[in-house]
């Protein structure tokens, strides 16, 4: 019997995709969380705290009202070779006002986070277990410049009680939305949204991952399957936050 042109099309198209519905099988019994090379953060908490932050963890925390966002539990690089730990984040104020061009009227907390692992630190940013400090995303108007900058800050819980700042860079945007838009508060690590379309060369490589995934012949099982890719292949990356007219990174 003659095979069509169709079906063996068709039939090629999944030998094609078969390595990656491997991945997606085995995504579920193993999460590998690697942190891409040279990003491990050196442990050094000597970066100035921005203007107007108490050094202090108790006035810092009597500084700013929180408010309950969105909250994410997150697989991130742990600081030994292959280990994960848990860490939670969660938005706590509104970003609408605000965007790499636009600094907020003052500075913001905008992201509560803790690392939940009781022993390991995790690698990107430094995050000790909670039990000895808790950290937070703070956003406010570069001094050199009429734009936003994000730090991370630790508030520690043990030793020497004080507020150290870590990880500072200039907010950048990752999507634009249009005009209207309307979004809740959000606060996530950059690996767990969607590829940035506003160009950079980790989401170039994040963009041409996915298009491995569009054979028409897989769309259907690709809808629940390419977060499992994408959490199979997962590299800890920086901070990400809504913002206004986009989010940023």
């Amino acid at each position: 019997m003659t095979r069509s042109c169709a079906t063996s099309r068709a039939f090629g198209k999944w030998i094609a995709a078969a390595p990656f519905l491997v991945v997606l099988a085995c995504a579920h019994a193993a999460v590998p969380v690697t942190l891409a090379p040279g990003m491990a953060y050196s442990g050094e908490w000597d970066t100035p705290l921005p203007p107007g932050v108490s050094s202090n963890p108790d006035s810092f925390r009597a500084q700013f009202t929180l408010t309950e966002g969105r909250k994410h539990r997150r697989d991130r690089a742990g600081a030994c070779p292959g280990c994960i730990v848990k860490v939670e984040i969660r938005a706590t104020n509104s970003t609408v006002d605000f965007g790499p061009g636009m600094p907020p009227p003052s500075g913001r907390v905008v992201a509560f986070i803790q690392n939940t692992d009781p022993h390991i630190n995790e690698a990107y940013y430094g995050f000790r277990p909670s039990t000895q400090a808790d950290y937070y995303f703070y956003v406010d108007k570069r001094p050199d410049a009429d734009s936003s900058r994000i730090t991370v800050l630790e508030v520690a819980k043990v030793g020497t009680l004080v507020v150290r700042a870590g990880r500072q860079k200039k907010l950048e945007y990752c999507h634009t939305w249009g005009p209207g838009y309307y979004h809740r508060p959000d606060a996530d690590f950059l690996e767990y949204k969607e590829p940035c379309t506003v160009t950079s060369s980790s989401a170039k490589s994040k963009i041409q991952m996915a298009s491995l995934l569009s054979f028409s012949s897989i769309t259907g099982f690709a809808l629940g399957g390419a977060t499992a890719l994408q959490a199979a292949m997962l590299v800890s990356e920086g901070g990400w936050i809504d913002c206004n007219s986009g989010c940023c990174k």
